[in-house]
């Protein structure tokens, strides 16, 4: 029965590499009979081939697929990207950031954003730079017919060029996107960009392939860079939407927009555009992307209605956390979702769940301690929506501000790749720093 299947198969293989070599006019106008006999000449020559290579024959060199490479996206700080994995939030998840109000969640989403657009303006004016410097290309090609002569590896020069290479720095440009529910401080836009050109641009000037070049080189990859990346041109890569209600942001992250309901507001229809249409204009041809969501909370007010008033319920939540995590996965973008928080309160005969309300005000203190817990005691932090926002993300990150002297710390909750681990910050004029 197997040699039966086995010779089924060789013919149909076959029969398919004869079509694909076969003219349009022997495809349609040759007989019958012409056509057994090409066939079998050709079976005689395929007789103990296997199937894989047959398939090779006829559709050329077999090519897996599978997931697509990971990237970081940093936060601009070292201890806190240390701290999250090494080099900032992982794409192809959705990290959940939660913690009290005051504690940075809306600054590290933002700095992130702001420092991802920065370090890709850099990078592409270095690549540009190069791409064009006469000096750079004479070394270059040197530096080829030396290896070429001696069989060494590649040089500084050469991996310079790899690393910089004008399109696959194209390809990797990253989408930003900043889904906000709330109101966008834009006072803190102006210096959270200006502290991101510093970090990028003093990361081309100390890059170890930059710094190995001529001095002429790097002077001449230095003004490009400066020139380049500015904080105009870092804010004018920032895309900003607001989401008014829970139905807006399904309809954005769903894969087919078109296919959803009429909007239930005059606001909520005022585009059409999904979210992986966005980024497939923004994002290079790799379809990077970096999406921070602020906040998933703020659009379930009291839990179960919308800022419209329009009642909600926990499928709702449950299917915008389906939607993320599948678009995560899917498209390999890098998705963060600030979270808020309530407070459990324990009794000594069971255990309830409060709802506090949330506030931005800056001056407010909380009566939590560093651990999570209330002085007393009798009430822990846990992220807000329950279990039906629960299931949205691969990772978890509690930001906590209640120890002293400002210090405020981040704490690796849950990671499906590293162990729980945190690191302390302070939030000063230029964002949030390592302390």
């Amino acid at each position: 029965m197997e040699r039966e299947a086995f010779a089924l198969l060789t013919r149909c293989a076959a029969c398919l590499s004869l079509r694909g070599q076969q003219s349009p006019s022997q495809a349609m106008g040759p007989s019958r009979q012409g056509d057994t006999t090409h066939s079998g000449g050709s079976l005689s020559t395929l007789h103990g081939c296997s199937t894989f290579s047959l398939l090779r024959t006829s559709a050329g060199p077999l090519s897996l697929i599978g997931p697509a490479a990971p990237y970081w996206c940093s936060t601009g700080c070292v201890g806190l990207d240390r701290a999250l994995g090494g080099g900032g939030f992982r794409s192809g998840w959705v990290t959940e950031v939660y913690g009290e109000a005051g504690a940075g969640k809306t600054q590290l989403g933002l700095q992130c954003l702001l420092q991802q657009s920065a370090h890709d303006l850099c990078k592409s004016a270095a690549a540009l730079c190069l791409a064009h410097n006469p000096q750079f290309a004479a070394l270059r090609l040197l530096q080829q017919q030396q290896q070429q002569n001696t069989q060494s590896t590649q040089g500084m020069v050469q991996r310079c060029n790899e690393a910089f290479h004008v399109e696959s720095v194209k390809a990797a440009r990253c989408a930003v996107v900043y889904l906000v529910s709330e109101e966008v401080p834009t006072s803190r836009l102006g210096p959270l960009a200006a502290a991101a050109v510093r970090r990028a641009v003093r990361a081309v000037q100390l890059h170890p392939l930059i710094t190995s070049l001529p001095s002429g080189i790097v002077e001449a990859v230095m003004r490009s860079v400066r020139q380049t990346c500015t904080d105009t041109m870092v804010l004018s890569c920032l895309q900003i939407r607001h989401i008014a209600s829970m139905q807006e942001l399904l309809r954005l992250v769903e894969p087919h927009a078109a296919a959803a309901p009429p909007p239930s507001s005059p606001g909520e229809g005022r585009s059409s555009c999904s979210l992986s249409d966005a980024v497939r204009m923004l994002s290079g041809s790799l379809g990077r992307a970096l999406i921070v969501l602020d906040s998933i909370a703020a659009a379930v007010v009291a839990g179960q209605a919308d800022i419209h008033g329009i009642a909600q319920t926990d499928a709702s939540v449950a299917a915008i956390a389906t939607q993320l995590r599948c678009a995560a996965a899917r498209h390999n973008w890098c998705v963060v979702g600030i979270n808020q928080v309530r407070a459990t309160r324990h009794h000594s005969t069971g255990s309830s769940c409060t709802q506090f309300k949330r506030t931005r005000s800056p001056t407010s203190s909380s009566s939590l301690s560093s651990s999570g817990f209330s002085a007393d005691g009798s009430h822990t932090v846990v992220p807000a929506l329950g279990l039906a926002w629960s299931s949205a993300s691969q990772c978890r990150v509690h930001l906590r501000k209640s120890l002293s002297l400002g210090v405020r710390q981040l704490i690796l909750r849950q990671s499906p790749a590293h162990p729980p681990s945190q690191a302390s910050y302070v939030i000063t004029q230029n964002g949030i720093e390592d302390a």
